[in-house]
């Protein structure tokens, strides 16, 4: 992991709000969800019948943004990539013990409502606050 990596990486938490964008026949679509992240990634836990759901199943491009804020202003991450529909009932039962929030929508990891999905980053995009410039970082590859 190269040290932007880990700069970027240092930003999240266990939960955080993003800024999630899919797309509907080349129409963008943007809305806050939950972005779960843990040493295995970063997941999104979504109702199957959403349409955020539906848009992604029809293409599995994603990008989110995590707006940051520190002492020298704010900044931003913003990470592309696909979504991957996890299927695997001990994978979804382990993500679910560490984000509490999913009990409140789905009674149990196998519930056929309860998608959950991995997100596959390809690139992201960092504005440390205070800066001008973003950098851009492909994961597991130097810095461009």
């Amino acid at each position: 992991m190269t040290e932007l990596e880990a700069s970027i990486r240092s930003w999240f938490s266990p939960l955080q709000v993003v800024y999630l964008a899919t797309s509907k026949n080349d129409q963008p679509a943007v809305r806050p969800v939950t972005l779960i992240f843990n040493t295995s990634g970063y997941w999104i836990a979504t109702g199957c019948q959403d349409a955020k759901m539906q848009q992604m199943i029809r293409n599995p491009q994603i990008e989110f943004c995590l707006p940051v804020k520190g002492e020298a202003g704010n900044g931003y991450i913003r990470a592309s990539g696909q979504v991957c529909i996890i299927n695997d009932i001990e994978i979804k039962r382990t993500i679910s013990k560490a984000a509490a929030f999913i009990k409140e929508y789905w009674q149990d990891p196998a519930d056929p409502g309860f998608c959950l999905l991995k997100l596959q980053i390809t690139c992201f995009e960092y504005l440390a606050p205070g800066e001008t410039y973003a950098r851009r970082v492909m994961p597991g590859h130097d810095p461009e």
